[in-house]
């Protein structure tokens, strides 16, 4: 089995809050808030605000942008970056460039909050929003697209949330493994905004020849562990899908198995009906993936040492994180998953504030569920990084890095020397138009457009022209 190298990125919706100096809440007026981009975004350092795939958006110099959804929340989405451990990185790079952003007080002395979690709750514990976190993976076939070839994904996608769900307290102070898990309606769709599929069916405009996966089925991530753990593992899955080598497993009802799974928390309960195979747990299902990955492993040719090296990686990490899920080592899994690190911080709370009113009980749980996902004060995330900085992947001075500089592997790399030219010649902004696939100036009456739509290859050659053209 070869191991091609493949593009990934994520694109991670905000939920929103207004403080004031008092300590109390209010929801947000967008046109007071976070709408009014066009002033908020113009003080960040080597961005700009310039039209691109079909709105204004914050560019960054390192490729990635800033704007609001169709949802009506910010949303961030990285550069596409040719290795797991890049995505992590420009993801948390991402977090800070999204808290620049929005850091500053509002007209009546309120602050903006951010929060990088899946759901969003009001002072009654009552759902009010839904923020997505949304994967991309390039594809050689579209086979993991495809209903028909597709199905082989799902049971390893509705059971992954044991080791990278960001966990979420119910009004019933049950405790799940996933937000996302929840919300989700149906298994195949090409619509997301309503829909809620577990596989995204719709086809890319930017990704040249080949296809691009986009899922919306799992949760925001703030520890790098688990991040990385999700990116790897489907990318793994991918490719025993393309070398038609992936277990042939079917979910008869995977709708009801995610959300069962999530609710349970119970990662050996056997939930999953598996077609021609009776019930399965979560952790079965995992270590079945797991094994057929183990053995392509071993046996496989890799387009890099590179891709090699990392991709092995992913398949040690995978099969640590399912032994401590077998044997309930809850401090190995402290500050490398999300959903055993924010109950292991509820319980610490609750150990030292001694609260027996239920309602205080609910009150002081949500309030660490939702602030742990919060990322301009990062009260909980700094402390995390202090107290357990030997379960990092990154370091700070990395993602400050990629904060400003764009992947050098992948297309980004000319999106970004352009988005520090306009920076630098802002009377060029005007003329300008940004997507992912293209770059267009317009001089005078002639427009001059850099073509790129594959994000693995381009000229760069003919970038080189189109800099040189634009800057006469």
């Amino acid at each position: 089995m070869h191991f091609p190298e493949r593009v990934y990125g994520i694109e991670n919706e905000f939920g929103v809050a207004r403080i004031f100096p008092n300590g109390t809440f209010a929801s947000v007026d967008k046109e007071q808030g976070y709408q009014r981009l066009d002033v908020i975004l113009k003080r960040i350092p080597r961005s700009i605000f310039i039209f691109g795939t079909g709105q204004k958006r914050l560019w960054h110099s390192n490729g990635s942008c800033t704007y609001i959804d169709t949802g009506e929340h910010p949303e961030h989405a990285t550069p596409e970056c040719m290795s797991i451990r890049d995505v992590v990185k420009y993801n948390k790079a991402g977090e800070r460039l999204v808290a620049e952003v929005f850091d500053d007080p509002i007209s009546d002395n309120g602050k903006l909050l951010l929060f990088k979690n899946n759901v969003g709750v009001d002072e009654k514990g009552n759902i009010f929003g839904e923020f997505g976190c949304h994967e991309n993976y390039m594809l050689y076939t579209n086979d993991s697209i495809n209903p028909q070839k597709g199905f082989m994904l799902i049971p390893f996608l509705i059971t992954r949330q044991i080791f990278d769900g960001a966990g979420w307290w119910t009004r019933n102070n049950e405790f799940c493994f996933s937000q996302r898990a929840l919300s989700i309606q149906r298994e195949f769709d090409a619509i997301t905004i309503n829909a809620r599929p577990i596989i995204n069916t719709r086809r890319s405009l930017d990704t040249g020849t080949r296809w691009r996966l986009h899922l919306i089925v799992g949760d925001s991530n703030i520890l790098e562990f688990a991040m990385y753990l999700k990116i790897g593992t489907t990318a793994l899955m991918l490719h025993l899908i393309e070398a038609e080598k992936i277990p042939r497993l079917k979910s008869e009802n995977a709708v009801n198995a995610i959300n069962a799974i999530s609710l349970h928390y119970d990662p050996f309960e056997p939930l999953i009906d598996i077609e021609n195979n009776g019930k399965k747990s979560a952790f079965d299902i995992q270590t079945i993936y797991l094994q057929a990955a183990q053995k392509e492993l071993m046996h496989g040719s890799f387009a890099s040492e590179k891709t090699e090296a990392e991709l092995k990686h992913i398949g040690l990490c995978w099969e640590q994180a399912l032994n401590a899920i077998y044997n309930r080592d809850i401090p190995w899994m402290i500050g490398r998953f999300d959903h055993v690190t924010k109950k292991y911080l509820c319980k610490q709370a609750m150990r030292y504030r001694k609260q027996e009113n239920p309602r205080d009980i609910y009150s002081t749980l949500k309030d660490i569920d939702i602030f742990y996902h919060e990322i301009i004060v990062r009260k909980f995330q700094d402390r995390m990084n202090a107290a357990w900085p030997n379960r990092r992947l990154l370091n700070d001075k990395e993602i400050r890095e990629a904060m400003s500089n764009p992947p050098t592997n992948t297309r980004a790399m000319c999106r970004g020397a352009y988005i520090d030219f306009l920076h630098d010649h802002p009377h060029h902004n005007t003329m300008a138009t940004i997507e992912w696939a293209s770059l267009k100036q317009t001089i005078e009456t002639k427009e001059y457009v850099f073509n790129c739509p594959d994000p693995l290859e381009w000229n760069k050659e003919e970038f080189n022209l189109f800099m040189q053209t634009i800057k006469k």
